[in-house]
């Protein structure tokens, strides 16, 4: 693991929060949780969030053997960033919920992005260099489309008859 400088203000010992919380209540999906973080807006873009997600993944997935992590990217200043951040350690984006969020201070209503990585996403990631990762969200959403396509035209030639409308997806 990398070291961080620790020379900043020698008062200061919280730059962030990381977090994580069951996504439900119910039996419906035991295997899951949500994971957040916060940082301090001068300890952000220094790497101080990315090792943070990956120490609480590795105890989240490692350790606690859970199936599926999902974080939730609210609109703010910071989200581009947090976007990249996620694609690069290689979360999924599963979609963008529009004005699904009101902000506390403002009133306005805001979009929020969800993304997950589950346990096989983890496992692969190890094995890999993080080179090889997505740089940004729509890179990730064309590999992920490609992977699918790769794998829905494998599966067509060995178990469905040829017809009009598959060909369209060639």
């Amino acid at each position: 693991m990398e070291e961080y400088p620790t020379d900043r203000d020698p008062n200061r010992s919280v730059i962030g929060l990381i977090y994580f919380t069951p996504s439900s209540q119910d039996a419906i999906s035991p295997g899951e949780v949500n994971l957040g973080i916060v940082l301090d807006r001068d300890n952000q873009r220094q790497g101080f969030g990315k090792q943070a997600v990956l120490l609480a993944l590795s105890y989240i997935f490692d350790e606690l053997q859970f199936h599926r992590v999902q974080v939730i990217v609210m609109e703010s200043e910071s989200r581009e960033n947090a976007l990249k951040m996620f694609t690069r350690l290689g979360f999924a984006h599963e979609g963008t919920r529009r004005r699904a969020v009101i902000d506390p201070l403002t009133g306005v209503w805001k979009d929020s992005t969800h993304m997950a990585m589950l346990d096989t996403d983890w496992a692969l990631r190890t094995t890999l260099s993080l080179r090889t990762a997505p740089k940004t969200l729509w890179d990730e959403m064309f590999l992920r489309h490609q992977r699918e396509r790769e794998e829905l035209l494998r599966w067509d030639d060995r178990r469905m008859k040829r017809s009009s409308s598959m060909e369209t997806i060639r």
